[in-house]
């Protein structure tokens, strides 16, 4: 995947907007290597929204867990530990499933970072016209654990797209589930 990146940084941090310094070498600003991302949106079931990854075939729900609708404006912005995530997830796949899909989780890291646009000016920094509703400054869970500290997992801000670990007992983290 691109990473959308279109400027280079010297060692000091000093921007090279045009990429020809000798120190731009080997950068996503210069290289522009990958696909462009690339999201369907779809609606199953009258009421059941959901986007597709083209790149990678992923079905994402469209909005956050707690949210529904077309534009993600009904509900509430609701908050998980990562145990009541993964039992958020796994009710989708009750009956028929969410979207006639019955193999939603929470998403593993790299997953998540693919919902990332790194060339958004503002927040949050993903893709608002296929994920509306998505939070500012605000962390979404992954199951991927943060293996340096054990009862830590890594989580995603889409604020400034950075990952960081968040304790997985701590209910102040938001969640989008994905199908594969």
């Amino acid at each position: 995947m691109k990473t959308m990146q279109t400027n280079c940084w010297d060692a000091t941090g000093t921007i090279d907007a045009t990429c020809v310094t000798a120190s731009s070498a080997g950068q996503d600003g210069k290289l522009q290597k990958g696909t462009n991302p690339s999201f369907t949106n779809q609606t199953v079931n009258t009421t059941e929204y959901i986007t597709i990854d083209n790149n990678t075939g992923l079905v994402w729900k469209t909005c956050h867990e707690g949210r529904s609708g077309a534009t993600c404006t009904t509900g509430s912005d609701n908050l998980f530990n990562l145990a009541t995530a993964i039992t958020a997830c796994n009710n989708l796949n009750a009956g028929t499933g969410y979207a006639n899909r019955t193999n939603w989780r929470v998403p593993i890291i790299s997953e998540l970072e693919t919902l990332a646009n790194f060339d958004a000016t503002a927040n949050p920094r993903t893709f608002t016209a296929v994920f509306p509703g998505t939070l500012s400054n605000r962390y979404y869970w992954s199951s991927t654990p943060y293996l340096p500290t054990a009862g830590y997992t890594l989580v995603l801000n889409f604020g400034d797209a950075g990952t960081n670990a968040t304790q997985t007992n701590i209910a102040g983290t938001y969640l989008r589930c994905v199908s594969p």
